[in-house]
């Protein structure tokens, strides 16, 4: 029978913190969902993954727990799968004071307009994973996407006031849909527009066409979209441009103790396109819906005491683990920049990691 590996590691202390618990909050759901692989060829986006793990991220910051976060990435963004989530995962148990937030991370486009309601003629679509083609009135357009009307419809069925709608994709048409960056910010590489273009695409016949999710939504929502009317949203081997710059913000704003509305969270998105981008691929969010939801401070929770969800992950991880270990450390009291060893008898085979979490979240390997 194999000893326990008996295992010293020697730290220097050189701070503590006291972990604060959070207050418990009302039910809140959210639906990420992101398409980086589409059934017709050519039109793949890179990344799409990484868009989704900064969402979450800002979600975590925002007090959301991940068992309240639903994702559909790739194959399982498909129109069908997209719209029962939206029903179900956005509306069951939801109430009138929960918060509730939908992400798309994926192309953008056009299809002739079904119901005759839109000005510029066209109904603005999201591209989900099963995109095909079809005919509509004797034009060519896409099946598989959810269009303005049906999203509309959607969030107005939520029963929470506090619905917030995120879209990182762009519907302007261009003939180029690849193009490479020179910025030394974020590096150079091929970066893709993030809008699904296709011979016969309906353009706007309106040059002010109104990119949104549509006037009958109703004024439970405010919409935060990557990108303005005649502008490309970017997407990069890194992820989009514009969740980026979300997720920046926000996580600055955790760091800082600080607070954001809509508003403000769209201007510093803003500027971190301007001094990432190449000028000429510039594209600015657009903020839409209720005025009174753009202007309130979103919950952010500040990362300090150990309030962070690196924190509450790590801590998790030990209470779900079954096994226990013999854990002593050589002082009970110490002092800073005093020697610090922990000793551990590991019952099994294995790898052992000691990670700290520090005051702003930060997760740092200790050892090896």
């Amino acid at each position: 029978m194999r000893s326990p590996i008996v295992t010293t590691v020697a730290l220097t202390l050189v701070a503590c913190s006291t972990l604060l618990a959070i207050p418990a909050s009302a039910e809140q759901r959210a639906l990420l969902v992101g398409v980086g692989k589409y059934r017709v060829p050519g039109h793949d986006l890179p990344a799409i993954d990484l868009d989704l793990d900064r969402m979450q991220h800002v979600l975590n910051l925002m007090g959301f727990e991940d068992s309240q976060i639903k994702r559909l990435l790739d194959e399982q963004a498909t129109s069908r799968n997209v719209k029962r989530e939206l029903q179900r995962w956005l509306v069951d148990g939801v109430e009138a004071d929960d918060r509730v937030v939908f992400y798309f991370s994926g192309h953008g486009s056009f299809n002739p307009d079904s119901s005759g309601d839109e000005s510029d003629m066209v109904d603005e679509v999201l591209v989900t994973h099963d995109v095909s083609f079809t005919s509509r009135n004797g034009r060519r357009a896409l099946n598989g996407v959810v269009d303005d009307d049906t999203l509309s419809e959607l969030i107005e069925a939520i029963p929470s006031n506090n619905v917030w709608v995120i879209v990182d994709a762009c519907h302007s048409g261009t003939s180029t849909r690849s193009f490479t960056m020179d910025n030394q910010r974020l590096g150079q590489g091929e970066l893709l527009a993030k809008s699904f273009i296709y011979s016969d695409m309906p353009k706007p016949q309106s040059k002010a066409y109104t990119r949104s999710i549509g006037s009958s939504a109703g004024d439970n929502f405010v919409s935060l979209a990557a990108a303005g009317d005649q502008e490309q949203a970017i997407g990069t081997l890194d992820g989009g441009v514009f969740t980026m710059g979300l997720w920046k913000a926000i996580d600055e704003a955790a760091r800082n103790g600080s607070s954001l509305t809509v508003h403000e969270l769209r201007d510093a998105t803003a500027e971190f396109i301007r001094a990432n981008v190449d000028a000429g691929r510039v594209h600015t969010p657009q903020v839409e819906g209720d005025p009174s939801l753009a202007s309130g401070s979103l919950e952010i929770i500040p990362l300090k005491d150990g309030n962070g969800p690196n924190r509450k992950k790590l801590l998790q991880i030990v209470a779900d683990t079954d096994r226990e270990f013999d854990f002593a450390s050589n002082a009970e009291v110490y002092e800073l920049e005093s020697p610090l060893e922990l000793t551990m008898t590991v019952p099994i085979d294995g790898y052992l990691n000691v990670v700290t979490v520090d005051s702003k979240d930060d997760a740092i390997v200790l050892f090896p």
